[in-house]
């Protein structure tokens, strides 16, 4: 009988410790991925468990599933909604989703990481286009126009 004392305190001192002290404060959850953050999918919910209003996007070629928002491209405006963006490079809705076919289905939005010099300038102002991507993705997705390789985007 003399270490049910000890046996509770252990219990106790392990309680206190799971459920991050003793402040009465439940522990933060962690961020839910945003823009070009590596994702989970899920086939019932194309949220995955990227945060709300964005989708868990799985490409062939790509560095694996991550999250992003969908868009109507507009010349190189900002992605809607993401006018708060502050990750590494610029959020521009350039990545347009086709079946297999070929088809559009729809554009999302992706993550600048490069941009060639000259015209159309695509990353402006603070933006920090040094080749750095969110995630796990990698600086390598080509942009092209009529005159070449306009800019680089995280895939």
């Amino acid at each position: 009988m003399r270490q049910l004392p000890w046996v509770f305190a252990l219990l106790s001192a392990i309680a206190i410790a799971a459920c991050g002290g003793g402040d009465d404060e439940p522990d933060a959850a962690p961020p839910e991925p945003t823009l070009g953050q590596t994702c989970v999918p899920d086939m019932a919910d194309p949220q995955g468990d990227c945060a709300p209003g964005f989708i868990c996007l799985d490409l062939n070629g790509t560095s694996g599933p991550f999250c992003t928002i969908m868009c109507v491209p507009a010349a190189t405006d900002p992605c809607p909604n993401l006018t708060d963006y502050t990750g590494v490079g610029a959020a521009r809705c350039f990545v347009q989703v086709t079946d297999a076919n070929g088809m559009p289905l729809f554009n999302t939005c992706a993550v600048v990481c490069d941009d060639a010099a000259g015209d159309p300038e695509i990353c402006m102002g603070d933006e920090d286009c040094n080749g750095d991507c969110p995630g796990d993705q990698a600086c390598t997705g080509e942009l092209s126009n009529a005159t070449g390789v306009v800019a680089t985007i995280c895939i």
